[in-house]
């Protein structure tokens, strides 16, 4: 399995994610504005803001999975990832 592979696999697992999000006080997945409050944010610039925030949140969770499943999976398995 490579990087990317796990990487997919784990954003796919509900609770892995809704934990890391407690954990971690991130907002992976979760998107409860309602559609005026888009809009809002769309003309008021916040939507970069939120970008942003996503990109650091997703940049969190990478490093989560490299270090915690995927690089003890990958030295467990002496160097060849199952």
């Amino acid at each position: 399995m490579t990087l990317l592979e796990c990487l997919f696999y784990c954003i796919e697992q509900k609770e892995l994610v809704e934990n890391f999000n407690r954990l971690n006080g991130t907002s992976i997945g979760v998107d409860s504005r309602s559609a005026i409050e888009k809009s809002i944010d769309g003309v008021t610039g916040y939507l970069e803001v939120l970008a942003e925030k996503r990109n650091d949140e997703v940049g969190q969770f990478v490093n989560f999975v490299i270090e915690y499943i995927y690089l003890p999976v990958f030295w467990n398995n002496q160097g060849e990832v199952a």
